[in-house]
């Protein structure tokens, strides 16, 4: 597997130095592959490091990267290195998704690599109680950690599942992903079909829930709950319905969305919030990837609103987006700001002293106990990424009752109302048809999820293509609108659906089959 492993590491290094795409530090805690465990502290070490590779893997660009190539943005003009990506122009060889692929990799290799010693620690006669409890949720973290990257790829390298069904075959034939139970330097696997890439997931997580212990009470680290709400996720992929449906409805019992703007705010601006499943810790001295194409500090003035009035964002929200926000949702006026900048400093194209009317997408606003003054990274935006949270599960268990064989529209309407009238939207009326309801269900994902990386996955799951949104009434001196940008359309047959492995990888291992012959 040593080509993965250069090809995760080289990925990062080669990121440009951008506010588009900045360099993940490397995971602490990492220890060579022929480096000797002889100690308690070795196991203390790898779990560190592994929590590291977790937080890489979560947020930032691994979750913008698809809602820029989605319908719910515009690019600003001369401002992003994801041109290629926002207007679906990228190739196999020129891609910045493939980061992702190489980022959860390594926390594959990672996960791996502490599983095949953390034997060596267990056989010691010297171990308390704690530490031997410990022991036991490291291997239930490095499971998950594990089942959590494969999550991640699979509906971006392969096709969405559907199941066999009479004469269908559905695609669990198809191509799933090179699979790795071990750890080493010299395994070159070739892809597993959809169906084995799936069942070597459910049976990870079966060894996660089986090892996991919850020895810690906050949402920084992975537990018996976080492993709930990836099976959950998973379930819903694989369209296990009921399954999903039982998972979710216990997970909302413990982490139900939040009411009100206070707490909604404070979930995004101090990253506090009752109904987050888990959240990788991020201090000051470790940070992950930041959302700052969205919004980003002036280096020099150190002047946010100066900054978010120049029409630094890189990519604006689309009309279309907006106007999906009733006045008295809550998440509207949360993930959204400044409806007035002035071109000061001045935008090209524009005359200094003008205005311009507009609206910033302003969910990630940057925690300011993040910042680390002196640190080069200050200039950046960062919020630690909600990697699972409550509010997907309503959704998981509302889209789930409307897609099983005898739909549900009372458990689904029950769902979206909930979260609806938490958010300060209006409550539905109990005689929509199942129509109705899957509009507004889809529509609940775009509100809910904006930004964090869901909307491809969900238009795939759909087989929908799209079309983006109209966009904010600005002039061509902002957003670019050429052919391909606002106007862009992406059937739901487009090969570009699913990612191409990156080159370096099938160029290193013969065994890989690309997606795009």
């Amino acid at each position: 597997m040593k080509h993965l492993f250069k090809t995760a590491i080289c990925a990062l290094l080669a990121l440009p130095l951008t506010t588009a795409c900045e360099m993940d530090q490397y995971p602490d805690g990492s220890l060579t592959e022929g480096q000797a465990w002889t100690e308690y502290a070795d196991a203390q070490k790898c779990y560190v490091g592994l929590l590291s590779s977790i937080r890489g893997v979560s947020g930032g660009s691994n979750a913008y990267i698809t809602d820029i190539q989605s319908d719910l943005f515009n690019e600003r003009v001369a401002s992003s290195s994801l041109t290629r990506e926002h207007s679906w122009t990228f190739n196999s060889s020129q891609f910045a998704g493939d980061v992702i692929w190489s980022r959860n990799y390594s926390l594959v290799l990672q996960a791996n690599y502490l599983l095949r010693n953390i034997g060596k620690i267990e056989e010691m006669d010297n171990l308390s109680d704690e530490q031997r409890t410990m022991i036991s949720c490291y291997k239930g973290t490095a499971y998950f950690a594990r089942a959590y990257a494969y999550c991640n790829l699979l509906p971006r390298y392969c096709k969405d599942y559907e199941p066999a069904d009479g004469d269908n075959p559905g695609t669990g034939g198809e191509l799933g992903l090179p699979l790795l139970a071990n750890y080493g330097s010299h395994l070159k696997p070739a892809r597993a079909t959809l169906d084995e890439t799936l069942k070597f997931v459910e049976l990870t997580l079966d060894s996660a829930q089986a090892y996991m212990v919850d020895v810690y009470d906050d949402v920084n680290h992975p537990n018996t709950f976080t492993i709930d709400a990836l099976r959950s996720r998973l379930c819903l992929y694989q369209h296990k319905f009921d399954e999903a449906i039982s998972l979710s409805k216990n997970l909302v019992n413990n982490f139900s969305v939040v009411p009100g703007f206070k707490a909604l705010q404070l979930m995004w601006v101090l990253d506090e919030s009752s109904e987050t499943i888990f959240q990788p810790l991020q201090t000051p001295d470790e940070l992950a990837t930041s959302y700052d194409i969205f919004v980003s500090f002036d280096i020099q003035t150190e002047n946010l609103e100066a900054y978010i009035n120049g029409m630094k964002s890189f990519y604006l929200p689309t009309q279309g987006l907006i106007d999906l926000f009733e006045p008295t949702d809550y998440r509207g006026q949360v993930y959204f700001n400044y409806p007035y900048m002035q071109s000061n400093p001045p935008i090209s194209g524009v005359t200094p002293g003008t205005s311009v009317e507009g609206t910033v997408f302003y969910k990630f606003p940057g925690n300011q106990n993040l910042w680390k003054k002196g640190n080069e990274w200050y200039s950046k935006i960062y919020n630690m990424s909600k990697a699972f949270r409550g509010a997907e599960q309503y959704l998981i268990c509302a889209e789930s009752a409307l897609r099983k064989s005898e739909p549900n529209l009372d458990l689904a309407l029950h769902m979206l109302n909930e979260l609806r009238e938490a958010r300060g939207a209006s409550s539905l009326p109990d005689n929509l048809s199942k129509d109705e309801l899957i509009k507004v269900m889809e529509e609940e994902w775009v509100r809910e999820f904006v930004g964090e990386g869901f909307r491809l996955d969900c238009l795939k799951r759909w087989h929908k293509g799209f079309k983006r949104m109209e966009p904010q009434p600005f002039t061509d001196a902002i957003l670019i609108t050429t052919p391909g940008f606002t106007d862009l359309e992406v059937s739901a047959d487009d090969p570009k659906w699913v990612w191409e492995i990156p080159s370096q990888d099938l160029q290193a291992n013969p065994n890989l089959t690309p997606n795009w012959k």
